[in-house]
């Protein structure tokens, strides 16, 4: 539709909890296995269709997203330390079934600096924008390597590193203190 794009993924993501806080919390008696294996499987499969789109870091952060409410609803740590074990167990298995683009994004995760002029490109140019904003920033629309295109995407996946730049590290603990003060009226 030209300039605006929709992806259902992006709603799902702030449903996906709303849905499992709503469904764990609907009466006041204590979980079942069959809840648990209810919202865990609806995760699961929203998880799963999002990852064959595919979209693999969508798709980790609608599962993420998802065990929030599971994990504070009271779903038992012995149950979660076991989860956690088979998926790392698991994840030797699970490397085979990424695509070759999806295993370059992760391994640049991990080791950004092996392919500085390929995979590894956005986050270098990203931490030389938050360098060089220094203290006090070079100013509202004053970033060289935002204005000039070297961080792709600077209007939505590097915003970080623009207010970085543009405001430097008195800006970037300005955001923190703002999502801090956020983070402690929700708890």
């Amino acid at each position: 539709m030209g300039f605006i794009s929709f992806q259902p993924s992006e709603v799902l993501r702030l449903l996906l909890p709303l849905a499992a806080a709503s469904y764990l919390t609907r009466n006041q008696r204590r979980h079942s296995v069959k809840d648990w294996c209810i919202v865990l499987s609806a995760i699961l499969v929203c998880s799963f269709l999002i990852y064959k789109q595919p979209d693999l870091g969508t798709s980790i952060i609608v599962l993420a997203s998802g065990c929030i409410p599971v994990f504070l609803a009271g779903f038992p740590l012995f149950a979660l330390f076991i989860l956690i074990a088979l998926i790392l167990i698991s994840s030797p298995f699970l490397w085979s079934y990424l695509s070759p683009y999806m295993q370059q994004r992760v391994i640049t995760l991990f080791n950004p600096e092996a392919d500085l002029l390929g995979a590894g490109w956005n986050i270098s140019q990203s931490k030389t924008a938050i360098g060089s904003g220094g203290l006090m920033g070079k100013g509202y629309l004053s970033g060289t390597q935002s204005q000039l295109d070297f961080i792709p995407e600077s209007h939505s996946d590097f915003i970080f590193s623009v207010v970085g730049e543009e405001f430097g590290f008195v800006g970037i603990i300005l955001i923190f203190l703002v999502y801090g003060i956020i983070l402690y009226r929700l708890f």
